[in-house]
């Protein structure tokens, strides 16, 4: 096998994820597309890219699905619902809430419509592209430290995009270091139950917390 053929994979996986968060944060930052506009091109980057790549590599999947490591997920999904909900308790006074309220223009019935999107749509094209897509491929091919060091720092960094004028540097930087970390234990979590349903479980209870905790802050 040559060298070419034997980093083919490994390397598009990595080139085109890049490319995809490269050009959502173009589209986000610089191009300060509607959230609509942002959500179609996450759609069709976050799906066209691991069809493109099944496509034209045919791997083999060799991870099986477990169900223990699917209940260890909805054991943690609790967990990480509180820890999220005390770390806004004891942050919360760092955070200007009122400008991002500002800075998103929502009415309630909008925030409701988009905290359903953000909690179920959006949590599963995540997982589905960075565990499901980038993770699994990478850890099955035998790049193991590469799967899980790339994928949760690209998950990390990707978010820059969605929040980088909300916050301080410093609240910034922990927030990264904090996405770093749940990257890691997503991949854990995907790893244990074979799947990206594991890790996407424990996302869309993240993202529940998040939610609620903003309609509490925006509108209660």
């Amino acid at each position: 096998m040559s060298l070419i053929h034997k980093y083919k994979e490994p390397a598009f996986i990595i080139v085109a994820s890049i490319f995809a968060c490269i050009m959502l944060y173009i589209i986000e930052q610089i191009l300060l597309s509607t959230y609509e506009i942002k959500t179609i091109f996450k759609i069709i980057f976050f799906t066209s890219i691991p069809l493109i790549y099944w496509k034209w590599f045919q791997p083999a999947k060799r991870m099986k699905e477990k169900q223990s490591g699917l209940r260890l997920s909805f054991a943690l999904s609790t967990a990480v619902f509180s820890i999220i909900w005390l770390g806004f308790w004891l942050f919360g006074s760092f955070v200007d809430f009122s400008n991002i309220l500002k800075e998103l223009e929502l009415s309630k019935n909008e925030y409701i419509l988009r905290g359903i999107y953000i909690i179920f749509g959006n949590s599963f094209l995540e997982e589905f592209f960075f565990r499901g897509f980038i993770f699994l491929n990478l850890y099955e091919s035998g790049y193991r430290k590469t799967a899980y060091g790339f994928s949760s720092l690209l998950f990390s960094i990707y978010h820059i995009a969605l929040f980088q004028s909300w916050f301080s540097l410093w609240i910034m930087l922990l927030i990264l270091l904090s996405l770093f970390a749940v990257g890691f234990v997503f991949d854990v979590l995907t790893k244990q139950a074979g799947s990206f349903k594991g890790s996407w479980m424990v996302h869309i209870s993240a993202d529940l917390a998040i939610i609620l905790f903003g309609w509490v802050m925006f509108f209660a």
